[in-house]
Order: C-alpha cells, then sequence, then structure tokens
C-alpha cells in the first residue's frame, strides 16, 4: 500500500512539474514574442498657436511583427522644451495592433508656453530672435499579449527647425 502511494504521489508532483514548466514555457515565448514590437514617430504636428496654448498632434506608428495580436493597455508621454516640462499625455484606451501588422495612432495635445517663457514678453523676445529650441518626448507604452505584459519606452529628440521645414528628421 505504500508503495501504491508513493507512485500516486510521484505522479502528481510529475503532472504538477510538467504543467508548470508547461506554463513557464508558453509565457517565456509569449514574452520573447513582445520583444519583437516596435514604434515610429510618425510626425508631430502643430494644428495652432496662441499665448495660452499650443495645439497639436503627435502620430506614432506602433508594429507587431510577431504572430501575436499586441493591444496598447497605457500611453503616457511628457513633452519638454529646452528642457523644460511644458506638457503631459496619458491615455489608458485599448488600442490593438493586429498580428503582423501596424496601427497609426493619434495623440492630441495641448502646451501651455508660458511654463517655459514665464510671460509675453519672454515669448515675443524668443519667437524675434528664431532661436532654434529643442524638443523632447519622454514616456512609454504599456502593452500586452495574453497575460503577458511589457513596458516599451519611447523617446525623441529634436529641434523645432526640424519639426517645422523637414519631415523626415
Amino acid at each position: 500500500m505504500s508503495l501504491k502511494k508513493t507512485l500516486i504521489g510521484v505522479g502528481i508532483l510529475g503532472g504538477l512539474g510538467a504543467f508548470v514548466y508547461a506554463f513557464y514555457a508558453y509565457a517565456n515565448r509569449q514574452a520573447k514574442l513582445l520583444e519583437d514590437f516596435t514604434w515610429k514617430l510618425m510626425g508631430v504636428n502643430f494644428d495652432s498657436y496662441s499665448l495660452q496654448a499650443v495645439k497639436g498632434k503627435v502620430e506614432i506608428l506602433f508594429t507587431s511583427k510577431s504572430d501575436v495580436e499586441v493591444q496598447i493597455q497605457k500611453f503616457v508621454m511628457t513633452f519638454y522644451f529646452n528642457g523644460a516640462e511644458v506638457g503631459y499625455i496619458e491615455d489608458t484606451t485599448p488600442f490593438i495592433i493586429p498580428a503582423r501588422g501596424t496601427a497609426p495612432i493619434n495623440f492630441s495635445f495641448t502646451l501651455n508656453p508660458q511654463l517655459v517663457f514665464g510671460n509675453i514678453t519672454n515669448i515675443i523676445n524668443y519667437a524675434l530672435q528664431k532661436e532654434d529650441a529643442s524638443v523632447s518626448l519622454r514616456g512609454f507604452a504599456s502593452i500586452k499579449s495574453g497575460f503577458v505584459s511589457a513596458t516599451l519606452p519611447i523617446t525623441y529628440d529634436s529641434t523645432i527647425k526640424c519639426i517645422l521645414y523637414d519631415k523626415n528628421c
């Protein structure tokens, strides 16, 4: 009777071990598939300019190179102008990126130029001097496929002249 209980115990442990290994292997494979996920900033467009607000859109092309569908669950991005924070986007609307497919996603933003320049006089002086300025975007996208999740960092650095006059930089 003792041998029978031992064999049953070994069988249960072996089955449980095989299940845990299969689960681990599946999760590991899904995580590697998520690594085949990329993004590309397609453009930053400014729709309107005023002393109180600069409004525009950021278009990002998300691409899944793997055979799994990817869902973007959360998108967070902070805008910097010459190193000073001027705006923030947080979007929790889920976006689906099809397997071996792409999806361009537009995010609208409103920036406050007075956070950088302080007052109308500084804004006018800066505009009249026509100096170039650095623009940086820093953020992340939370992505998920099945039950596996990952965080994809998103960074972009450019200048105002480049964005306004040369769409390829």
